[in-house]
Order: C-alpha cells, then sequence, then structure tokens
C-alpha cells in the first residue's frame, strides 16, 4: 500500500471506495456495517477531513442547544414542530439529527482525494471547481442506506448563503429545504471549523 501524506493514496482508496458504494453488496450487509464501512472510507481518505466533521457536528451541538435553551421559537416548522414546548421536547431527536448530518456533510471530498490530502500547495481555480463538486458527489454515499436520506439537504446545502443568493450547487434551494434552520447551523459551524482550523488546512495564519 503506497502511504501519502500519513493518509493510504488514490490507488489504495479508489477499491475501498467501490467496496463501500457496491450496491449489489449492500443488500446482504446491515444499516451498522454500511455506516461503519462509510465510516472507515473516511478516515482512511482523510483523517483531517473525519476530524473537521466530527467538530463541525460539535460546534453545531453546541449552537443548537443554545437555540434550544434560548430561543426555541425558531425551531418552529423544523421535522413538523409547532411550538416552542414541542422543539424542547424534542431536543434530544434534534441534536442527534445535527450531529450526524454534520458527520456526513463532507462525505463528497472521499471522491477527490488527490486534492484533499495535497496541504503543501494552495488550490488553483480549477482545484476549487474540483472541490464545489464534493457537496453533489456526496450523495452518492448517502444512497447506500435508506436511514441516510434524511441528510441529504445538509450535505447538498452546507456551502450556500442563508438567503441562497451565492454559494453553491446553484441548483439547489436551500431556502426551500425542510431542515433549513438546522442546514444554516451546519454552514455556521462548518465555516468556523475551517477558519480555525491549524492542522488540516493549507491557510496561513
Amino acid at each position: 500500500i503506497i502511504m501519502n501524506n500519513s493518509q493510504m493514496s488514490y490507488s489504495a482508496v479508489r477499491p475501498l471506495e467501490k467496496f463501500t458504494t457496491y450496491k449489489r453488496l449492500m443488500k446482504y450487509l446491515t444499516t451498522g456495517e454500511r455506516i461503519r464501512n462509510l465510516y472507515q472510507l473516511s478516515v482512511t481518505t482523510s483523517v483531517t477531513t473525519f476530524a473537521h466533521s466530527r467538530l463541525v457536528g460539535e460546534i453545531a451541538r453546541v449552537i443548537l442547544k443554545g437555540v434550544v435553551t434560548h430561543q426555541p421559537e425558531l425551531l418552529i416548522g423544523t421535522f413538523g414542530i409547532k411550538s416552542e414546548k414541542e422543539a424542547i421536547a424534542k431536543a434530544a431527536e434534534l441534536d442527534n439529527y445535527i450531529v450526524h448530518a454534520a458527520n456526513y456533510h463532507d462525505l463528497g471530498k472521499n471522491s477527490m482525494i488527490g486534492l484533499i490530502n495535497n496541504d503543501f500547495v494552495r488550490l488553483t481555480e480549477h482545484g476549487f471547481r474540483i472541490i464545489r463538486q464534493h457537496p453533489e458527489l456526496g450523495l452518492k454515499y448517502l444512497e447506500i442506506d435508506s436511514t441516510l436520506a434524511k441528510y441529504h439537504d445538509i450535505t447538498l446545502g452546507h456551502h450556500k448563503w442563508h438567503d441562497g443568493t451565492r454559494g453553491y450547487p446553484k441548483s439547489f434551494d436551500n431556502t426551500k429545504s425542510p431542515v433549513y434552520f438546522l442546514l444554516d447551523i451546519v454552514t455556521l459551524s462548518d465555516c468556523l471549523e475551517a477558519a480555525t482550523d491549524r492542522l488540516g488546512r493549507n491557510y496561513s495564519k
């Protein structure tokens, strides 16, 4: 196995990716096994991206807890929540959702290991064009199990502006998402973690 920046190279990850998303194999695996394989792929592809996603989940959890505590009315409409009282009652369910959604938001980067594991040079415009495809590429990983479909909008829309006017992909209208408010929390958490990351990104201080 060829190692690259302490991670397996594309030549080793590609077969693992095919195994993880091979639909004919999926019917023989349980939901737990499918998701465990997905996590293992993410760690193998880029442990820094995997760690980033986990940290985004923890930041999102803290923001959500603050919302539930201080402004639960903002959650009305999310998952059919009709009142502040119901939002508070569903706090644990919302917490579970947002943490998992954050864990899955960057799955598409498993499809671009050559760019993700290159920490030594800044991305070219061509590289940025490729990176901007990762929300859409992430959807194929959610297809491995029906229980992951509920994270579709977070994976697809976490680079959209809150009002939908900017960001990518252009074809997705985040403002019409049933999890619009939670999507905004993940986007904010993603930006905060990325801006303060000193380990997994090639930004200067």
